[in-house]
This record gives structure tokens, sequence and C-alpha cells, in this order.
């Protein structure tokens, strides 16, 4: 909360920076609610049952990048070898590329989720909510991106989450 708070004053006084981070406290997983360590234990045994199960390597991949854990790179890789169109995983992969200054490569893993996704029929999604959330949240990514000024690829409009983007800055800087 402090991080959050000093983002605020900030934006207050016209000198607004990325806001920080916020990470959930918890998780659902198979219908039940739990912290993020717990599920990691227990995606842990439901893996060792089934190691070539998408899902459960997808909602752990997810939950290692949110505890900043190794390991997401092995899950993905098995994802893509089952199913190397998947959304999700190159979501999951394009963040991992975010977080190590490797926002070329996140881009064109983002264009291609997005491509996979509105192609006839659509790709599969194993964990993920719902392909509009899917696809929202790829396109704030890409957004995020060109603020580094990296070229979004020219078949790809963003014009809906750069306003997306806007309205959450000007509510912020409401406050």
């Amino acid at each position: 909360t402090s991080h959050m708070l000093e983002f605020l004053q900030a934006a207050e006084l016209g000198a607004a920076q990325a806001p920080p981070l916020v990470s959930p406290a918890q998780t659902d997983l198979n219908g039940k609610k739990m912290g993020l360590a717990k599920a990691l234990r227990e995606l842990g045994i439901e893996i060792k049952a089934a190691p070539e199960s998408i899902r459960p390597r997808l909602h752990r991949a997810r939950v290692r990048l949110i505890l900043e854990r190794p390991g997401v790179s092995d899950d993905l890789d098995v994802v893509f070898a089952a199913d190397p169109a998947s959304p999700e995983a190159r979501a999951l992969k394009a963040t991992l590329l975010m977080r190590e200054d490797r926002g070329a490569e996140a881009m064109q893993l983002c264009a291609e989720a997005i491509e996979a996704l509105a192609s006839e029929p659509p790709a599969r999604l194993y964990d993920a909510e719902s392909e509009e959330r899917l696809r929202r949240t790829l396109e704030d990514y890409m957004v995020e991106l060109e603020l580094s000024e990296i070229a979004t690829p020219e078949a790809i409009d963003l014009s809906e989450a750069r306003n997306r983007r806007a309205e959450r800055e000007a509510e912020l800087m409401a406050r």
C-alpha cells in the first residue's frame, strides 16, 4: 500500500509514474479459493498425477509469475508442446519476457495470441476466464509496450485499449 500511496502522491503533483503492480493474495483452484502458496503445492500434486495436462500447467505458470518463482518457462514449454497455438501460454510468456526487458519479443507473442483468438476456429482456452478478457489483457500489455517505444504490428488495432488506458489515467488523476 505504501507504493500505491507514493504513486498517487506523485500523480497529484503531475509526476505520474507507472502504477505499482498489485498481486492477488488468493486464486481460485478447482472451485476453491486458496492462498497462492497452497495453490502452488496443489498444482504440483495435480501435475505429478498428469504431467502433460495443460490447465494445471498454465495455472501453475501464472502463480509462479505472480510469486516470481522459477519454473514458468518449464511449464510453458510443456503447454507449447501440447498446444503450439495456445494464446494463454503466449500471454504468460509475454509477461515473462516483459519482466526480462525483452519487449519486442513480448509484443510479437501478444500479437500472435490475439491472432490465435481471432482465428477460425479460435484457439482453445484452458484456464482463462473468457476470450474477451484475455484479448483485452493482451491489448493492454501491448499498449504498455508501446509506451516503451516498441512498435505495434500494423494489423492490430489498439485504439480501444489506448482509450481504456487514458480513461484509467484520467480517473486516477481525478481522485
